[in-house]
């Protein structure tokens, strides 16, 4: 296991550090708007949201992966109501890759940010392949159900839906 640093993106704010590499695999820690130069959070949910997004694809470079590889993304909100205009700016990132997703709200986010993600992604040439069942609800925004890598399942945030 080894830590992954990047001047591109804002360093940690705690005792941790940006990614852990192991093996295959690409584990982001939260990353929240911040400019990586001021240490300053960006004004409104949008513009967090895609710094946040930034730093993130910065730190996927900076430890060999890249955002079409990442299997599995915890988004938090400190407000659900802004759950679909937080959806917009991830499928610009995203595109047409839907990763495994979560979006939960929080009571707070570190330096009051309104948005807050973490990743984990694959690195080196297995990839990973997404999975999907008739059988439980479609996904609900721009994320898949679940995705496999090797002997891990990485699932979506399951609420009580009927297929």
């Amino acid at each position: 296991m080894y830590q992954i640093s990047t001047p591109l993106a804002p360093a940690a704010i705690g005792p941790y550090c940006q990614a852990v590499a192991k093996r295959d695999t690409l584990y982001v820690s939260g990353c929240i708007g911040l400019d990586a130069k001021t240490m300053q959070l960006e004004a409104g949910l949008e513009a967090q949201t895609d710094k946040a997004l930034h730093n993130m694809v910065e730190i996927l470079r900076a430890g060999g992966s890249s955002i079409d590889r990442v299997m599995k993304v915890t988004v938090f909100l400190t407000d659900m109501a802004h759950f679909a205009r937080a959806n917009e700016v991830f499928s610009k990132y995203f595109g047409d890759h839907k990763p495994a997703r979560a979006c939960v709200a929080v009571k707070q986010l570190p330096k009051n940010a309104l948005f807050e993600l973490d990743a984990i992604a694959e690195i080196g040439s297995k990839a990973a392949g997404t999975v999907s069942t008739p059988l439980a609800p479609a996904a609900i925004g721009p994320y898949c159900q679940a995705v496999a890598k090797r002997d891990t399942l990485y699932v979506s945030g399951c609420i009580g839906l009927d297929a």
